[in-house]
């Protein structure tokens, strides 16, 4: 047993560097030939001979360490390898909607995923659409009444109108967690009607209402896009909201009033078809209204041929 030992010793030497292949022979022989094993004339000093042997043991431990089944060390090993990249067996398989689009939503798959929904939602297309597949597409309705279904979807609010049981129309307000893109480009809170009017001609500025607009709602100053046969019969409708109208309402409604000749003691002589969608405002009003900043985005069917 002790030869045994003595040869495995001699073994480790030789592979640590410790004896040369003549030295092994020469030790290998004396010990197979009853004589012990020393080192030979000449050799490496008995001190160095045993720090090659604990080399060659440090050397093994280090290899059944990295072979740990918990993969501790040849994790940690490969982590400082490549820094900022997780293990599969941490993060799971790449998501495919992140691997086709790696910039979108800074890598992260949810918003890639909410915005490619937010994109189905604020399209033309879903126009015509059947209010059950639109609830299969876009989930369980916030709000689900006769003619009407609410969703929220990547930060948005969307409102549609369902007549016998296709989307006839929809609606979503801009603010900072809510920019949709709106015929192909995006819509936020600082976006104004003269952006848009750059990017898209054939928009038209119309008031909704003038004089004796009721209280259903506030008036408002809006840049349409009307239906047409090149576009479905889709019309595009970008309001602003009063509090920044109201100015400008204001003075269109006297520029009325002074091409009609109508003072404002005689209300009853202001026609309803004259202060209610009321087109081509005054020249001198024009810029003021192309800086006005959209609130919210109506997107319709306009196959009655009004554009408001």
């Amino acid at each position: 047993m002790a030869d045994l030992e003595q040869l495995e010793r001699l073994v480790r030497l030789r592979e640590a560097g410790a004896l040369t292949e003549a030295e092994f022979e020469a030790q290998k022989l004396k010990l197979l030939e009853g004589e012990p094993a020393r080192p030979a004339q000449g050799s490496l000093p008995g001190n160095l001979i045993a720090a090659g042997a604990l080399a060659v043991t440090i050397l093994v431990a280090a290899v059944l360490w990295n072979r740990d089944p918990s993969g501790s060390p040849s994790s940690q090993a490969a982590e400082q390898a490549a820094p900022g990249q997780a293990s599969a067996a941490a993060t799971g398989p790449v998501s495919p909607v992140a691997a086709a689009n790696p910039a979108s939503g800074s890598g992260d798959p949810l918003a890639a995923t909410n915005r490619a929904a937010l994109d189905f939602a604020t399209s033309r297309e879903v126009i015509g659409l059947n209010g059950a597949y639109l609830e299969q597409r876009l989930g369980i309705p916030r709000e689900k009444r006769e003619g009407a279904l609410v969703f929220d979807v990547g930060g948005c609010r969307l409102s549609y109108s369902i007549d016998k049981g296709s989307v006839r129309a929809f609606s979503v307000e801009i603010d900072r967690a809510c920019q949709p893109k709106i015929a192909d480009a995006p819509v936020g809170p600082g976006t104004t009607f003269g952006q848009i009017l750059g990017r898209q001609s054939g928009g038209e500025l119309t008031a909704s209402c003038l004089w004796s607009c009721g209280n259903a709602a506030d008036p408002t100053i809006d840049l349409v896009y009307p239906g047409a046969r090149y576009n479905q019969e889709i019309a595009i409708q970008y309001s602003t909201d009063y509090e920044q109208a109201s100015g400008a309402l204001d003075l269109w409604q006297q520029a009325g009033r002074k091409r009609l000749g109508i003072d404002y003691e005689n209300e009853a002589d202001f026609p309803y078809e004259v202060s209610h969608c009321v087109r081509n405002p005054p020249a001198t009003l024009r810029p003021s209204l192309l800086r006005l900043k959209v609130r919210t985005v109506w997107v319709y069917l306009d196959d009655d041929g009004r554009s408001c």
